[in-house]
């Protein structure tokens, strides 16, 4: 084992080519340009500088096919030059093993003439690891990049000890790894660049265009602390090729233990981690942060989310069809309007440990045994003080406060007309992927069509659906199923950080956008929805007047002033709509009929019950409600009621005809019809419930140019209930039609409108 002195690169480069394992090459201080090597030395040699306090330094290092290099108190200088990209990566190890970075810096630089709001700003990765084996990071400093350290395909890869700071985007990056320690580094003080849609990650995995599982994975011990630099997420493992259907269980993140960090940020996600087979996260602490709003990119946060302050407190977010999940023993402080319900994922999953999670109201109460201080250099921003151990909390499947609970055990009738919802309706028939995710499908149930969800990873996407991005009032009306009565969670319509519905239980979660509670949950409780009988939700919300209402199958389920809504730029940025849900909760069932309209028309509740409310078992539009608005056409629309009549009969046979009439028969009414007529079709529907039958008569023009086809509404009044059916005469195929096309057109959608 021999050590070598060397001054220059040259002379460096002749010491490498005649090093063998357990040699020590020895770097006066100066600056030896760029290495690059693919030799094989075995059990190692050592890269050192003489002088540790005036270290030797690199601009660039390439390493590929190498093995057995240790590097110990180099400074891995970068600089920038015209023509680099934001993704320059001055420091690389491909293809090698065995290589060690230890007591270095890894210094970046600033973009200078890219534009695009980069100029001023950190770019490129400070290290890169590709397909090597065997790469540790150990008590150094890297500071000043886009991103700090990615590794990828690679296999135990070691980050120890480091100070990691000045990340325009991300600390640390893994993607299909195996064995990977992340210990007792200090990740703080990011500086993104504000207005550029900048989005770090402290310490980020994820899988996107992978084919192999990240697995034994721990990040322990680590301290991660905005400090006075920009907001980021902080432990970040989604699984993308699992959540958005493209792969199952084979996927999964495998063995990961997160335990013992302490987080003090301002991002909901503090700990989340997607689907996962052997997850511990026990002992961290999160700390809710005040943000430096002299950061330019903090105030652009603030601007947006200052009033949505729940998006600023880190909590632990797991993906409910993880397997062998433990979660015990975390502790959360800052932010008091939120209480011990800072994790979610939970919804009583037989191989799920969760216990002694706990919320304290400053961090100076958190217990020394909750969480750990870490090392990188720095202390801990948690003081512990001892305290009693906290008792065990199972936190509600709620997402992501735990919402009130309400129990309106007999919800009140709607009275009084039930307005229309017609700004966009969803015609399933139409649904094809990408907008199917991985096992939809579109099924017919009676004659409507829905979406048939399997409750493993599969939503419908319908975009964003710009018209309604600016409406601070919002109404939507759906119809589901679910096809087992198992009372799990079920996220149903769903716009991210804005409004959804989840089915949970026996009732419902509504969430909603507001300007000072996140986005919040609010539980509506007893409803009877556990079972598989289909059912009609609408939501209607008025952040102006700041009011909720929830009527379930055609009754007032939840009213609700007071609380301060706020839906415009709430996320900031538009995730658009969902059917079922990307991120767990998924719905094992059917769902459609969704009707938005950029309104919010509330209805007064009466202690009646509703006429014939179980016709609402059916997937149409059975609620209580007077005529329809007026539809515009060439002509005047026309309504008047019909009589029972004998011409041109259409006969619909339905089993769903017995019920209704059995209901007509009980109540003793005559049968009472309106039609609201269009320009196409002049039609009369008469209901017989001495024949349990519904006789459709029409008289209709010969031809009708689809292209000028006005939308036409059925209304059939029965008693008290009505039950209406939009649809345009230009759905029939063909660009001219028949009086016979027509007929068909119109029995059609007669029987959509009472049977569907």
């Amino acid at each position: 084992m021999a050590t070598v002195s060397v001054s220059n690169a040259d002379q460096l480069k002749s010491a490498l080519a005649n090093a063998k394992a357990g040699d020590t090459i020895l770097l006066a201080t100066g600056n030896y340009g760029a290495l690059s090597t693919g030799n094989d030395y075995g059990t190692a040699i050592t890269i050192k500088s003489a002088n540790p306090d005036a270290p030797a330094t690199f601009s660039s290092v390439s390493l590929n096919g190498a093995t057995g290099i240790t590097f110990d108190s180099i400074n891995f200088d970068y600089k920038f030059k015209t023509g680099d990209s934001i993704d320059v990566s001055p420091f690389e190890v491909f293809n090698s093993s065995n290589i060690t970075f230890r007591n270095s810096t890894f210094d970046g630089d600033v973009a200078k003439g890219l534009g695009g709001g980069s100029d001023g700003y950190a770019l490129g990765r400070g290290l890169v690891i590709g397909n090597s084996n065997g790469v540790t990071v150990e008590g150094s400093e890297i500071k000043n990049f886009m991103r700090g350290v990615f590794a990828y395909e690679s296999q135990n890869i070691k980050v120890i000890d480091n100070d990691i700071s000045g990340m325009r985007s991300d600390g640390l990056n893994f993607t299909q790894v195996q064995g990977v320690l992340i210990e007792d580094n200090f990740i703080h003080d990011f500086r993104a660049a504000a207005g550029t849609g900048d989005h770090g990650d402290m310490i980020q995995f994820w899988t996107s265009g992978t084919t192999k599982p990240s697995t034994d994975i721990t990040i322990r011990g680590n301290t991660l602390d905005v400090g006075q630099g920009s907001w980021s997420q902080s432990i970040f493992m989604r699984n993308e090729v699992v959540d958005q259907g493209k792969a199952g269980a084979s996927m999964y993140y495998q063995n990961v233990l997160i335990e013992g960090n302490t987080i003090k940020n301002a991002h909901t996600h503090g700990i989340t981690v997607g689907e996962t087979d052997g997850l511990v996260v026990q002992n961290n602490v999160l700390v809710a942060a005040t943000l430096n709003k002299s950061n330019g990119y903090n105030a652009e946060y603030i601007a947006d989310f200052g009033s949505n302050a729940g998006i600023m407190v880190p909590r632990i977010i797991l993906s409910s069809p993880s397997d062998d999940v433990v979660l015990k023993n975390n502790a959360f402080s800052g932010a008091t309007y939120f209480t011990t319900d800072r994790t979610s994922g939970f919804s009583n999953q037989s191989d799920w440990s969760v216990s002694g999670n706990k919320y304290y109201a400053d961090q100076g109460s958190i217990p020394a045994s909750a969480g750990s201080s870490g090392s990188g250099g720095t202390p801990t921003p948690v003081t512990p003080a001892p305290a009693p151990a906290p008792a065990p909390v199972k936190p509600a499947p709620v997402d992501p406060v735990k919402p009130a609970p309400v129990d309106p055990v007999k919800p009140p009738a709607a009275s009084g007309p039930m307005p229309v919802l017609d700004d966009y309706r969803l015609d399933a028939a139409k649904l094809t992927k990408p907008g199917l995710v991985d096992n939809a499908k579109v099924v017919t149930v009676g004659s409507q069509k829905m979406v048939q969800l399997d409750g493993s990873r599969d939503y419908v996407d319908l975009g964003r659906l710009k018209a309604f991005e600016a409406s601070e009032k919002i109404s939507f009306e759906f119809d589901y199923s679910r096809d087992i009565a198992d009372g799990k969670d079920a996220r149903l319509v769903w716009n991210h950080m804005k409004y959804g519905v989840t089915a949970s239980g026996d009732g419902l979660i509504l969430n909603v956008a507001t300007a000072k509670e996140g986005f919040k949950a609010i539980r509506i409780d007893k409803l009877g929805l556990n079972d598989t009988d289909m059912h009609t939700i609408r939501v209607v919300l008025d952040s102006k007047t700041d009011r909720m209402q929830v009527i379930v199958d055609g009754k007032v389920a939840y009213d609700h002033s007071g609380t301060d809504l706020k839906f415009v730029g709430a996320s900031g940025y538009e995730h658009g709509w969902t059917l079922g849900a990307p991120w767990d909760r998924y719905l094992d069932g059917k769902i459609g009929g969704l009707e938005i309209e950029a309104k919010a028309d509330f209805v007064k509740a009466t202690t009646a019950t509703a006429t014939a409310a179980k016709i609402a078992v059916t997937p149409t539009k059975a609620v209580a409600t007077a005529a329809p608005k007026a539809v515009e056409t060439k002509e005047p629309v026309k309504t008047k009621a019909a009589d029972i009549s004998t011409k041109a009969k259409v006969s619909i046979d339905d089993p769903m005809a017995s019920k209704l009439a059995a209901v007509l028969k009980a109540q003793g009414d005559a049968p009472k019809v309106a039609v609201t007529k269009a320009e196409a079709t002049k039609t009369k529907v008469v209901l017989d419930h001495t024949a349990d039958r519904v006789v459709v008569t029409y008289d209709a023009p010969k031809t009708h140019d689809a292209d000028d086809a006005a939308p036409a509404r059925a209304q059939v009044k029965i008693g008290d209930l009505a039950i209406s059916h939009f649809a345009h005469i230009d759905n029939v195929i063909g660009d001219h039609h028949t009086a016979d096309t027509i007929a068909d057109w119109v029995s059609d959608m007669a029987g959509h409108s009472l049977f569907g």
